[in-house]
Parts: structure tokens; C-alpha cells; sequence
């Protein structure tokens, strides 16, 4: 066999391994045999989810490539605040097309990289908005809630349709933390007992859809437990937060809370463990 066609062979299988169409084991055993002495020792090896042997074999080309990509995005960001709106929008949004789209690109094949490209997207995604919100003198608690609202609703898109929980999470996480700017605007009119009923119905309706999700979707549901444990206890820091009434009850609702959470957990532990052991 030529060294060509056997490292099309070899690229293949380890893109196996990385999607996981075949145990690793069995991967491991078809590297053995296809691979030739010089290259066994890197069997598995890889960078960013980048195979060792692909980034020794590249060419004079592809380094220049990526260095004059880092080069021109340097310049952007570094330039970025002396552009006008049309086109600081416009440089977002070509930039969101090209990290999104390469995350979607590598989702199966690089699934590391794609993690950095959606991540890289996000975080350029809530940048460049702060900038902008800054350089047109928006950079009000109102604006940063918008901004905030909006980047997580990017992010839940991003989370759920690339199948990231981490992005998911997220993207809930921001929109509790804009719920809670929200609800501190009231806080002069609020009591203990409507703090309390502002998060703890919001916690048992995300624990329900993640129980819900665990006969079809069992990836997902732990998102959706995640965040209705975070409800679930996020009424004692608010009260903290907001300054009201007294902090001596905020300990005791806490371990109550915490108390009854351990029972149910308890209680259902041959339920959730068999669900994580899977």
C-alpha cells in the first residue's frame, strides 16, 4: 500500500475516534496496522483536536495563512473603536459568520476546535457590543441588561442547535442574571415571601422539563436541572443582594432549602445515579 493511500486510511480512523463511531480500543488496533513504524509513537496524539502528524506534515502555506488570519484580526480589534456604527456592526457580524460557521464546520470532525470557534464567537459577540454600547454613550445599567440578554439568547441558539451544553447553561445563566437586574429595580416593594415566589416556582418548572428531557433528550436534561438548582437557592443571595429584611431568617432558609434538596436526592438516589451512570 502507498503512503499516500495510507494515510487517508489513517486520517479516517482517527476521525472515528474523535466522533466515536468505533471504541477507541478497536481504533487503536486499525492504527496499529496501518500506521508505519515512524508514525506509531504519535498514534492518538493530537493538539486542540488536531491530529499530531497533520500539523507536522503542513505546509509553509497553511502557517502563513493562520498567522496573516491572527494579523487581520489583531488590526480589527485593535481598530475596531474608530470605525462608525454601519460598519463596527457589520465587522460583528461577518465575524460571527466566520467563527459560527467554522464551529459548525469542525462540530464532527474537531470537536475541540469547535468549542474554541462558538466560544471565540461569544466572547467577540459581548466585546464588541460593549464597545460599541461604550463609544455611543449606552453604557447604562439598561444597556448592559440588553446586552446581557441578548449575548445569552445567542448563546442558548448556539447551545442547543451545536448541541454544547456548556454554551446552553450559559445562555440560561445570563438570562437569570438579567431576570435578577429586573427584579432588584422592585426591590423596594418586595417581600421576603415574594423573592422566595419570584425563584422557587422558576426552579421546580426547569427540575420538571429536565425530568421531562431524560426519556428522550438525556444529554440536555442536565442543563435543565442545573439551572433549577441554581433557582432553587438563588432567592437567599438576591435578599443579600437587594438589602431585604433581616439577614438572620437568610441562613435559615438556606439550610431548610438545602436540607429538603439532600432529602429528595436521597430519596431518588437510585434514580439519578443509574441516569449519570449511563
Amino acid at each position: 500500500m502507498d503512503a499516500e493511500r495510507r494515510e487517508t486510511i489513517v486520517l479516517e480512523i482517527q476521525r472515528w475516534r474523535r466522533s466515536r463511531l468505533l471504541p477507541e480500543q478497536y481504533c487503536d488496533f486499525l492504527l496499529n496496522l496501518y500506521q508505519d513504524e515512524s508514525d506509531k509513537s504519535n498514534v492518538g496524539r493530537q493538539v486542540m483536536g488536531i491530529p499530531s502528524n497533520v500539523i507536522r506534515d503542513s505546509g509553509i502555506g497553511g502557517w502563513l495563512g493562520f498567522m496573516a488570519a491572527i494579523a487581520i484580526i489583531s488590526c480589527v480589534v485593535f481598530y475596531f473603536t474608530s470605525f462608525d456604527l454601519p460598519m463596527q456592526i457589520g465587522v460583528t457580524a461577518l465575524g460571527l459568520l466566520v467563527s459560527f460557521g467554522a464551529g459548525a464546520w469542525w462540530r464532527e470532525k474537531l470537536p475541540s476546535l469547535s468549542y474554541l470557534a462558538f466560544g471565540i464567537g461569544c466572547i467577540a459577540l459581548f466585546a464588541a457590543g460593549f464597545a460599541i454600547l461604550k463609544q455611543q454613550g449606552l453604557l447604562t445599567a439598561d444597556g448592559i441588561l440588553l446586552l446581557v440578554a441578548g449575548c445569552s439568547l445567542v448563546w442558548l441558539a448556539v447551545g442547543i442547535s451545536a448541541r454544547m451544553n456548556m454554551f446552553h447553561f450559559c445562555g440560561w445563566v445570563g438570562l437569570l442574571l438579567a431576570y435578577v437586574h429586573v427584579l432588584k429595580a422592585g426591590a423596594p416593594h418586595l417581600s421576603w415571601f415574594s423573592v422566595q415566589m419570584s425563584f422557587l416556582p422558576l426552579g421546580v418548572l426547569f427540575i420538571w422539563i429536565g425530568r421531562l428531557l431524560m426519556e428522550r433528550h438525556r444529554r440536555v436534561a442536565p442543563v435543565y436541572f442545573s439551572i433549577g438548582g441554581l433557582l432553587w437557592f438563588a432567592a437567599e443571595p438576591f435578599l443579600l443582594y437587594a438589602g431585604i429584611g433581616g439577614t438572620g431568617w437568610i441562613p435559615v432558609a438556606f439550610l431548610v432549602k438545602l436540607t429538603v434538596a439532600g432529602a429528595i436526592l436521597f430519596a431518588l438516589r437510585k434514580t439519578w445515579t443509574e441516569w449519570i451512570g449511563e
